[in-house]
């Protein structure tokens, strides 16, 4: 290790969102590392930002829908789709727009995530920037970096045949929807690039299906044999399936879930700050056995965003044993005549049959932003809105039954929920979620603060908890995470000095 001076910026443009940060390039590792850098430790590992020759570790944004107006991909592949600056792109020097490129990342505990996208530039973002669809973002977790690396042509395999097996449960579907999958999914894995055990998401009438890829059982040459040598050892083997000659067998045979086979965060109770009243009100309306008690057959969560409506579902359902069953507004609508009401359908037959298999489960219907599916008759404009409310009530008629399937509802707005679903019968509760007090904002402070490292005491977190006023479960969660940010930056400059 070695320390050098860096020589003149290399990008002189301006960006819109950060027209302050610049690419300097170190004269003797050659590393593209920011300008306001000065020393700069060279090493084949840095952990701060950097550009190199098809390599780059850059801050986490999120999509923007501004970055798709110039595109034509499918929705489907939007998820796939990562977008640098411009210059940042030159600096990558061989990687080129429409690229696959290898997105990494570690956790603390140095377990490394591996996702593949496809590369694209845009004038909209900073130089340190990539951005990243929110499903990518919330399965890393609380990383603000990544690393983005390409993927050498001479590692990418050729191969007569891959296979996929669900994660997910699938024993339910018909013959006919798994006949409609395989066909959809073989057509989104088309001229893709794929490696040993990734995880596809595919979904499919609202709900998420997962595929692993299952390592290829082609026989290995002694060609094949010599070449997998100078392979990283470190990533896996790649494989690009071609339309004509890449067979791909899908199986719907589930596997157990376990947590080497896919992570799922469990929340409970004591992980939400705050909201005692309403924690109680749920356990009790949900759990009580008392004699000639009448449970609910639908509860409605209401108030600002941010104020912990989500987590506190999840933490119910994990409280109760329950199995969550979401239903997507975004995911329902369908410009087909019939096919938003047949997906509706689909998602109640679902827990129906789940209700069968086991009759002592509970279920939890979650409808998020259900005034999205059910707004107020008096400001429905459309003829399909109309239809979708009058469809989604009947259905909460013949399902619920107050006793093993439930309905949890969320909105933002109340006003706009239509009356009809809001009656007793359908929804018999009604939960205000507000923004917390100082005392739920000094127990959401120190839940938060638990995972990252800190010096603050009590008195400091009370004074942060007063001058916060206003401040949600997620603006909370946020000033943490940009005081995590400027400690970092603080401690790194310190160390450069010294």
């Amino acid at each position: 290790m070695r320390t050098s001076k860096t020589r003149s910026s290399l990008n002189t443009s301006s960006t819109n969102n950060d027209s302050s940060f610049r690419w300097q390039q170190c004269s003797q590792c050659l590393k593209s590392i920011p300008n306001n850098s000065d020393n700069h430790q060279c090493s084949d590992e840095l952990n701060g930002l950097f550009v190199e020759h098809n390599r780059a570790r850059l801050l986490i944004q999120e999509h923007k829908s501004d970055y798709f107006k110039d595109l034509t991909f499918p929705s489907f592949m939007h998820t796939d789709i990562i977008f640098i600056s411009p210059e940042t792109m030159r600096l990558l020097r061989d990687i080129h727009r429409n690229d696959h490129i290898l997105l990494i990342s570690t956790t603390k505990d140095q377990q490394r995530t591996l996702r593949i996208g496809l590369l694209w530039s845009n004038s909209l973002l900073a130089d340190n920037q990539v951005a990243i669809s929110r499903t990518v973002i919330d399965q890393l977790s609380e990383q603000q970096m990544i690393e983005l690396r390409a993927i050498p042509k001479d590692h990418i395999l050729d191969t007569d045949n891959v296979t996929l097996r669900a994660i997910t449960p699938c024993e339910s579907r018909s013959t006919n929807e798994r006949r409609l999958i395989t066909i959809c999914l073989k057509h989104q894995l088309v001229n893709r690039i794929v490696f040993d055990e990734q995880h596809i998401d595919f979904v499919y009438l609202g709900q998420s299906i997962i595929f692993r890829i299952e390592k290829a059982t082609d026989d290995i040459n002694l060609i094949d044999s010599l070449h997998s040598l100078s392979l990283d050892s470190n990533l896996p083997k790649f494989y690009r399936i071609y339309p004509l000659t890449t067979s791909i067998n899908i199986h719907f045979e589930s596997t157990t879930m376990n947590n080497n086979n896919i992570q799922v965060k469990s929340i409970s109770l004591s992980d939400i700050g705050g909201l005692k009243k309403e924690k109680s009100d749920l356990i009790d309306l949900l759990v009580t056995s008392t004699t000639n008690y009448i449970p609910p057959r639908g509860i409605l969560l209401h108030g600002p965003k941010g104020c912990g409506k989500t987590m506190l579902i999840n933490a119910i359902a994990h409280e109760i044993s329950a199995t969550i069953i979401r239903i997507n507004p975004s995911d329902i609508y369908s410009r087909h005549y019939g096919e938003s009401e047949t997906k509706l359908k689909h998602l109640f037959a679902q827990t129906n049959i789940t209700k069968n298999n086991n009759l002592k489960k509970k279920y939890l219907l979650i409808v998020e932003n259900i005034e999205s599916l059910c707004p107020n008759q008096e400001r429905i404009t459309q003829q399909l809105e109309r239809r979708l409310t009058t469809t989604f009530i009947e259905l909460l008629d013949r399902y619920l039954d107050g006793k093993n399937i439930f309905l949890i509802a969320t909105t933002n707005r109340l006003d706009s929920v239509d009356t009809d679903i809001r009656r007793p019968g359908r929804i018999d509760e009604e939960i205000e979620i507000g923004v917390p007090n100082q005392q739920d904002r000094l127990e959401i402070l120190q839940i938060k603060l638990q995972t990252i490292s800190n010096d603050l005491n009590e008195e400091q977190l009370k004074l942060i908890a007063e001058r916060t006023h206003g401040f949600s479960g997620s603006d909370l969660e946020n000033l943490c995470r940009k005081g995590k940010i400027l400690s970092n930056v603080s401690r790194e400059r310190l160390i450069r000095k010294v």
